[in-house]
């Protein structure tokens, strides 16, 4: 039931809101107004009726008449009618409203300016151009302190860059002095390990030495082997031996002292002995 007077109540509604029903409503109050007063005037309801039937409407086609066909009509001409004369009397409206506007800016335009108007216009104009001109100086001001804060930020961190590189050069320089006295240190301690002591020799090859050492530094392989009492195996033994220590160097010819073999024969004092070493290699 609620939703059925829901729905009557927007169907009035939109009948209501309807451009011809608003204008048949004013137009039927202009042909009917008397009717409207008689019904709500003074007088007893029986001469209400009696005048509204011997006056209003005497006939019966008056009714229709007045109350439906004339408001109609009048409605109708009402809505086709009247926005074709608005718009023509609007526009008409507008056009002398824009004729009023241009003639009163021509006429505002064409006054001469006031001695102290002239000159609050041009003390407004300069107080403008200042305020321009301060903010500009501010904002370059700013930008030059942002660029000395950037260089000075700059130079900063350059100087620290330097000095972290200097640093690190220095510590560089003197870890690669700590790690070359420490390579001479294990130089120093190799080759006092690596030093052929004469107790670790054994006394064929003492006495090979001492044998080449007497004939100058050099001595034929069979001169050689007659000096030192070996069989051919034991002198090849002992003779690669001594080749392996570095001490001496076998040729074709025979067997020659080395370098470091020489230094051997010096610090050993060996070239004073002129007598095989006791031994044979035997162990």
């Amino acid at each position: 039931m609620k939703d059925i007077i829901d729905s009557v109540r927007a169907q009035i509604g939109d009948r209501l809101n309807s451009p011809l029903f608003g204008a048949f409503a004013i137009s039927w109050f202009a042909w009917n107004h008397r009717l409207v007063f008689t019904l709500f005037s003074g007088l007893p309801i029986q001469d209400r009726f009696d005048f509204i039937d011997r006056v209003l409407y005497p006939e019966p086609w008056s009714i229709c008449l007045n109350g439906v066909a004339l408001p109609a009509v009048t409605a109708i001409l009402f809505i086709y009618f009247f926005p074709v004369c608005s718009k023509v009397f609007y526009g008409y409206w507008l056009k002398k409203q824009l004729e009023l506007k241009a003639q009163r800016d021509e006429i505002e335009n064409s006054k001469l300016l006031t001695l102290e108007e002239s000159r609050a216009i041009r003390m407004a104009m300069f107080k403008t151009r200042d305020e321009y001109e301060d903010r500009i100086k501010e904002q370059a001001d700013e930008i030059d302190l942002l660029k000395k804060r950037e260089a000075t930020e700059l130079a900063r961190s350059k100087s620290i860059g330097s000095e972290v590189e200097t640093e690190l050069k220095q510590r560089v320089s003197q870890q690669t002095l700590e790690i070359a006295d420490l390579r001479r240190q294990v130089a120093t301690r190799e080759k006092a390990d690596s030093k052929i002591r004469v107790h670790d020799l054994d006394a064929p090859i003492l006495n090979m030495i001492v044998a080449i050492t007497n004939r100058g530094g050099f001595l034929p392989y069979d001169e050689l082997q007659k000096a030192v009492s070996l069989n051919e195996v034991r002198m090849d033994y002992f003779m690669e031996k001594a080749s392996e220590l570095g001490l001496v160097q076998i040729k074709e010819s025979g067997v020659t002292l080395t370098s470091n073999g020489r230094a051997f024969v010096v610090q050993n004092d060996l070239d004073t002995i002129h007598r095989p070493i006791v031994g044979d290699g035997r162990k």
